[in-house]
């Protein structure tokens, strides 16, 4: 009998790998009812039930099979795999942790628990656990490029490249690894042999997404547009659904002038992929940036025609009709929207904005809540909030937006190199200078009357941006340091002291340049840098107009005489002023020959 299950475990091995995985399922099955509690049979099925998706399934039969042995480290560690997957890190730690205790020379256990460790921002402990799995198992390739990923993370690009060669020693012409090592030389600004590690990448294997994104990248940061373009075409015409990357890629077009083929790429994507909701809705945005309603109307419409009912069209086409003053047809499609997905944080905020603008203050506030359930650090839902509250007098108004408290300026430290802060600006005005290669205005950011560079500015590794990049963390590291404590209060709850950031770039406005009134839905911290200022602003006086200062709390919505301003800031260069996302700010204009030149970032905790 032994023998039979032993054979017909081996016959369900050989029809999984032969991708008859449900036939395998069965023959296993059929053991157990021989077999109840043999822990083979039962580890085998859930690897088998795991391969077919069923996850749930697979966790109750590698249970059953620990429950019958429990010293099967091999066990352990698919269970911890198959939680690692869930992104059920803590589950999946205590089953690697058994692993390894079972077998302390469980390489691939002791790698999979620092991949864990790595996606909960714990880089130094993920390092100790892969140079673990490389003791006991040094031939590893993966292991090498793994430990090459996280010297990375720690900006350690000497040793990063040498695990990278490590790997490539072990196993010549690993895609992996070379593409990893094209990214440290491109953040080393070695940009020749990053191209060099792209091209060998595509040349073998022409369908690897992210080097097609890579090298789009580094051919937009060294301003070789032409390339660039093609670059982001290609990857599109693997991902025609990649919005991320259309946005990019057209952004940059209209910033550089290539206006031919703009927007293109949205209607071979859509060739491409025809019952694709979200490339019409993405394509339709575009369009009424661009002020072209109607159109962007028309082709919403022969979407949900072909395709019927969905909840992007209509929200989408919502917004629209918001924009041609239409707020009757806007809210019965919000509401058909919402009929449709009940549980979208952006959805019911976009709602509670209509409510808002036609002065529905309660019910907008029940849309609100409803958002905050699902999502609740969404900045537009507290933008939204304090807004109703300060429209029907509601004191929290000024709990939320304490503008005397939360809104600071603080003076960046020296760099260390430099001087003072003006030998510090000088430079970083030159350095920007050379970034803001356009005299377009962005299609769809808030200035008005300037340019903005092209990209996120502190992934370029030009020293002086990064010395920059250095000094702002400093900052905010303060900033968050001295904010008061309150658990309940949407900024104010968030403190912490590991912070990244999801944005940064250069404004450099002209005579008569400003910025309307606005806020970052996506933030938690926000706020400028001042690198430059025009006579005009520094000579000013809070008597006076206040040329080129920055407005907190004008909102856009309730009575024309209550959209004012509750905090004037006036900029100095040196200074970073910090604020929550979640609040309007604007700036004023100014008329100089000279330039205003900031250098903003969001903030988010890491």
């Amino acid at each position: 009998m032994l023998y039979d299950i032993q054979q017909r475990l081996q016959e369900s091995i050989s029809l999984h790998q032969a991708g008859k995985t449900g036939d395998a399922i069965n023959i296993c099955k059929k053991i157990l009812t021989l077999a109840p509690k043999e822990p083979n049979v039962l580890q085998l099925l859930g690897a088998f039930t795991k391969a077919n998706g069923d996850y749930e399934a697979a966790e109750e039969y590698m249970l059953a099979s620990l429950s019958a042995n429990k010293n099967q480290p091999h066990v352990h560690n698919n269970l911890g795999n198959l939680y690692l997957e869930q992104e059920n890190y803590q589950k999946a730690v205590h089953c690697y942790r058994k692993a390894t205790r079972l077998e302390e020379k469980y390489a691939d256990a002791w790698y999979n628990w620092a991949v864990v460790l790595d996606k909960q921002n714990m880089t130094a402990e993920s390092i100790e656990l892969v140079k673990k799995a490389i003791k006991y198992d040094p031939d590893q390739a993966k292991y090498h490029n793994f430990l090459g990923l996280l010297y990375k993370h720690q900006k350690n690009y000497p040793d990063a490249i040498a695990s990278f060669e490590k790997a490539l020693k072990i196993q010549p012409g690993y895609i992996k690894a070379i593409h990893n090592m094209g990214t440290v030389c491109r953040e080393e600004r070695r940009y020749e042999e990053a191209r060099n590690c792209f091209n060998f990448v595509l040349n073998n294997k022409p369908d690897q997404v992210e080097t097609w994104e890579a090298i789009g990248s580094l051919h937009q940061n060294t301003e070789d547009f032409d390339r660039s373009v093609v670059a982001y075409q290609k990857l599109l015409a693997l991902e025609p659904e990649n919005l991320k990357i259309h946005r990019v890629l057209n952004n940059m077009m209209w910033e550089t002038g290539r206006h031919q083929g703009f927007l293109g790429s949205y209607l071979l994507a859509m060739e491409a992929r025809p019952d694709s909701p979200d490339i019409v809705a993405a394509y339709a945005e575009e369009l009424a940036i661009g002020g072209a309603y109607e159109q962007a109307a028309e082709v919403i419409g022969k979407a949900l025609e072909r395709q019927g009912e969905h909840p992007e069209l209509f929200h989408r086409l919502a917004h629209l009709k918001l924009k041609e003053g239409d707020r009757e047809s806007a809210r019965h499609l919000f509401e058909k929207t919402l009929a449709l997905v009940s549980d979208n944080y952006e959805y019911h905020t976009d709602f509670a904005e209509l409510l808002l603008e036609t002065g529905e203050y309660d019910y907008a506030l029940e849309q609100v809540s409803l958002a905050e359930k699902i999502y609740p650090d969404f900045q537009k839902i507290w933008t939204v909030r304090g807004d109703c509250w300060r429209l029907i007098g509601d004191e929290r108004y000024y709990w939320l937006c304490d503008y005397e408290n939360l809104v600071q300026p603080m003076e960046i430290k020296v760099p260390e190199g430099f001087a003072n802060i003006d030998n510090f600006n000088q430079a970083l005005e030159e350095e920007l200078t050379r970034l803001h290669i356009t005299d377009v205005n962005p299609r769809d950011q808030t200035l008005i009357g300037g340019t903005q560079t092209i990209g996120d500015l502190y992934l370029n590794h030009n020293p002086v941006i990064q010395k920059l990049r250095i000094a702002v963390l400093d900052a905010a590291a303060r900033y968050i340091k001295a904010l008061p404590d309150d658990e309940n209060h949407p900024h104010l709850r968030r403190k912490t002291d590991k912070l990244k950031f999801t944005g940064a770039w250069s404004v450099r406005l002209k005579s008569e340049g400003f910025h309307v009134d606005h806020y970052h839905p996506k933030g938690w911290i926000s706020g400028p840098y001042y690198v430059k200022l025009p006579a005009v602003v520094n000579d000013s006086t809070s008597d006076g107009e206040r040329p080129g200062w920055v407005n907190f709390g004008a909102s856009r919505y309730g009575p024309e005489k209550d959209r004012i301003a509750e905090r004037i800031i006036k900029p100095q260069t040196g200074l970073q002023v910090f604020f929550p996302s979640y609040m309007w700010h604007g700036t004023n204009a100014f008329q100089s020959d000279e330039i205003r030149m900031t250098a903003p970032c969001d903030i988010v905790p890491a």
